[in-house]
């Protein structure tokens, strides 16, 4: 925000019409506003403050009226502005509600709050609204902030400051907070509050994942492995960095309390100690575990591989001691019956000739029994034929 020019009339202390030039007293940079006290160096602030919000910073915006006590009956208050805002340059003109004479008889009657706003574009103003809501949503998007914000930021309210020095270190803060807008660290505050507080729960989450996978792999190790690699106490080199000592490794058995606490004053490796480096000695205690079986693996292997190359020789030896055996038994029995087979082997000779004689036979039965059907025949036929003759 740049301010130019700053005309007012009958507002505040000044009954009159005001003119400041921001430009002139911009030229040199920074400039001051001092008087006596009385002077109007508030009202100055007042009435930017009012031309952009319609309001003024402190208590004074709850005063009855805005318009100067001494200004003459007929003359109403205005406030007048030109700002450039992010790069437009607008023409503010307010004025507060006011009571003024009646044209006509006697008494006063109530002047509404007015508010043109108007934009230079070119060599003439063009009107944007005249609408006490617009105007001020208007200048607080281009502003960025509404009036409260405004007045914490860029003014501090007459009287506020000298109470800020008397006060003591918690009204202070509750004063600054109420000066400035600390909402935005009072967030940061509460977010990390809140990651502190997620980040602890995480952390004990992955404890306690630390601790079942712990569990597991001591599980896993056994007694026995616990035992024999002495991991729930490896001896540390003093003054070693965070390398494993997995050669050497001896067992002592902790003592009561804190076992970390002992472990890293006894320099021995335990885990609660350091969970990483105790599995990686595990590990390693492991491995050599697996190393020394592989080897015993091997041997055991090899004393197999001959002893059923040995198996296998002494099985076919004892095959053919019992071939031999039954071939022997065999033999031994056809000796016995030799007699018989002689007796048998004759009988079969007889029996060859005997079927080369059959069929010899089994011809002259057949004409045998021809010869007799033949000579029944005969002796019927003369039977039958002597009568006859």
């Amino acid at each position: 925000m740049r301010p130019h020019r700053l005309t007012f009339t009958a507002f505040g202390s000044f009954p009159g019409t005001e003119t400041v030039d921001f430009d002139a007293l911009a030229q040199a940079g920074l400039f001051l506003v001092h008087g006596p006290t009385g002077a109007g160096k508030t009202t100055i602030l007042d009435a930017l403050c009012f031309a952009l919000y319609g309001q003024v910073p402190g208590r004074r915006n709850s005063a009855r009226s805005l318009r100067c006590d001494h200004a003459p009956p007929a003359t109403g208050p205005s406030v007048d502005l030109e700002v450039t805002l992010r790069g437009r340059l607008l023409r503010i003109r307010r004025s507060p509600a006011w009571q003024r004479p009646k044209l006509r008889g006697a008494g006063s009657t109530e002047e509404k709050a007015k508010v043109v706003v108007s934009e230079r574009r070119g060599s003439s103003w063009h009107g944007l609204t005249t609408r006490l809501d617009e105007a001020g949503h208007l200048v607080g998007e281009l502003l960025g902030m509404n009036a409260d914000q405004f007045c914490q930021v860029a003014m501090l309210p007459q009287g506020e400051f000298a109470r800020f020095l008397r006060a003591d270190g918690d009204e202070r803060a509750k004063l600054l907070e109420r000066l400035f807008t600390v909402q935005i660290f009072t967030q940061a505050e509460a977010w990390l509050a809140e990651h502190r507080k997620l980040a602890w729960r995480e952390a004990q989450e992955l404890r306690q994942q630390v601790d079942f996978a712990i569990n597991r792999v001591e599980e896993a190790a056994g007694d026995t492995l616990s035992a024999t690699t002495g991991v729930h106490g490896i001896a540390q080199e003093p003054g070693a960095g965070g390398g494993r000592e997995s050669g050497g490794a001896k067992s002592r058995e902790p003592a009561h309390g804190n076992a970390a606490d002992q472990a890293g004053d006894a320099g021995w490796l335990t885990p609660e100690a350091d969970p990483l480096r105790w599995a990686g000695a595990l590990l390693d205690a492991a491995r050599a575990v697996v190393g020394s079986s592989a080897e015993e693996q091997a041997a055991a292997g090899q004393a197999l591989r001959s002893a059923r190359r040995r198996h296998d020789q002494a099985a076919d030896l004892a095959d053919r001691r019992r071939r031999h055996a039954e071939a022997l038994t065999r033999r031994r029995a056809l000796d016995e019956r030799a007699d018989e087979r002689a007796d048998l082997q004759a009988m079969l000779d007889d029996a060859a000739r005997a079927d080369r004689v059959m069929p010899l036979i089994t011809a002259v039965r057949q004409r045998a029994e021809a010869a007799t059907k033949a000579r029944t025949l005969a002796a019927d036929a003369l039977a039958r034929a002597r009568p006859l003759l």
